[in-house]
């Protein structure tokens, strides 16, 4: 069974095993939100890499819930209730 559909959101998406999992999801058909810190460069590399799809990077930084909720309003995330 496929991700077709499905996106999926992955924190520090941009280098090393992040990233990995982020090739794997898309390998899988699922479109993918990469997040960053601050690398942005990496997070760039990364989705160069992916299949083609409405795939984004998204900069926060996951230790403070106020700046994830500013990301994700700058990015037009829309999270499940």
């Amino acid at each position: 069974m496929g991700l077709d559909g499905m996106v999926v959101l992955v924190t520090g998406g941009s280098r090393g095993i992040g990233r990995a999992v982020v090739e794997q999801f898309a390998a899988e058909g699922a479109t993918l939100v990469v997040h960053f810190r601050a690398d942005r460069r990496a997070a760039q590399d990364t989705l160069a890499v992916l299949p083609a799809g409405d795939h984004m990077a998204v900069q926060a930084d996951v230790a403070d819930p106020e700046r994830c909720a500013r990301s994700s309003e700058r990015s037009s995330i829309r999270w499940a209730e």
